[in-house]
This record gives C-alpha cells, sequence and structure tokens, in this order.
C-alpha cells in the first residue's frame, strides 16, 4: 500500500539510485539535498559541474492539497512521494509539460548508497503500476558534490596566472543555467539521450 511522506520524512541528503522515464536519459547524476522552508514547501539544492564550472542548483516546492504531492517551476511540474517497505528509500515521481508534451520521469532515492533488494522491488512495482516496463529502468553513474566558491577561486587564480597585469582576480560571467522540468532532483550532466526501449 503505498505511504504518504512527511515533509519533515524528506530533510536531509539523497541518493538517487535507479531512473525510469519518458523523452530523456540521465547518464550522471548528484546527491540532492532538502530542506523544509515551512508551510510545507521545501527546497532541493544541489551542485554539479558544467562546462568546467561548479554550479549550484535550487528549487522550491510547493505543497498541494493532496499528500505528498508539489508543484514547482511556476506549476509546469508535480512532484509525488512515495515511501517504500525500505524507511531509508524513497520513490519521486514528477510529471511535467514540455512545449506541449507529457514528460514523467520516476527516480529511486536512497539516504545511501548501499543497495537494498527490498526498495528496489517496491519502485519496480511502482513503476508498472505508472505505466512503465521493468526493463526501462537504468542506473546513472554517481557523481560527487562540488563546491561553487572553491570552483570560482580556482578560476579566479587561474585567471591572475594567464595576466599577470590584472590586479584582481576575473569574475566568471556567464550565465547560470535556467531550471527546467528535468531538473530536479536530477541534473543532466551531458545532452540527453533517447531512452532504451
Amino acid at each position: 500500500m503505498p505511504s504518504c511522506v512527511q515533509v519533515h520524512q524528506i530533510r536531509g541528503k539523497w541518493y538517487i539510485k535507479a531512473l525510469v522515464g519518458t523523452g530523456f536519459q540521465l547518464p550522471k547524476v548528484v546527491p540532492v539535498v532538502f530542506r523544509p522552508l515551512g508551510s510545507g514547501t521545501l527546497q532541493a539544492s544541489l551542485t554539479y559541474r558544467a562546462h568546467g564550472q561548479c554550479r549550484q542548483l535550487n528549487i522550491t516546492f510547493e505543497k498541494a492539497a493532496e499528500p505528498g504531492r508539489y508543484s514547482y517551476l511556476g506549476g509546469l511540474s508535480t512532484l509525488q512521494v512515495e515511501g517504500t517497505p525500505a524507511g531509508d528509500h524513497v520513490v519521486f515521481y514528477s510529471e511535467s509539460l514540455i512545449h506541449g508534451k507529457r514528460h514523467r520521469l520516476a527516480k529511486l532515492m536512497g539516504r545511501t548508497l548501499a543497495e537494498s533488494p527490498i526498495a528496489l522491488e517496491a519502485f519496480k512495482e511502482f513503476v508498472r503500476r505508472k505505466g512503465f516496463r521493468e526493463e526501462q529502468i537504468y542506473w546513472p553513474a554517481q557523481e560527487g558534490s562540488c563546491s561553487p566558491e572553491r570552483s570560482l577561486r580556482a578560476e579566479a587564480t587561474r585567471g591572475l596566472a594567464r595576466d599577470s597585469t590584472c590586479k584582481c582576480p576575473r569574475r566568471h560571467t556567464g550565465a547560470h543555467p535556467t531550471p527546467t522540468p528535468a531538473d530536479l532532483p536530477t541534473v543532466p550532466m551531458s545532452s540527453p539521450q533517447a531512452p532504451r526501449d
């Protein structure tokens, strides 16, 4: 029987263990940290590397009327959080409407990277209920978090080394990534690939 997960149970760091979705695959994933903001609202934070830089991404999930459900990205996406018999694993299921197309993504999230056959069986049952095939499930590579501040300091040092006449560190002026419905709680590390059937 599906179990509702309370906000305080989601607090802290989670690892994305297994995935299944439509429209794309995420070859690499990073840990996600959740923290309550009050009134049932959640914030998810993660850091990832892109083009040699460490980026930080925060997205806020607004509590919906139905327990265990949230909306984000201006209501373009919904998130469902469901518990598993393994208390240290949950299932995140998101639906998004992008350019008129419906995208779905289910994730098995764990407190650690240790294998849990009980949680995996619960995840398989969940994805079957959502209309996916079990063979569509895949296990992404794990990439550790990075430090944006450390990355900026390293870039500044490299900038000074390249130009000894510079009196101050060069600042990175690239635009921060704009969140898309696929960004949370997973960030792709390369271009999306077509799903394997």
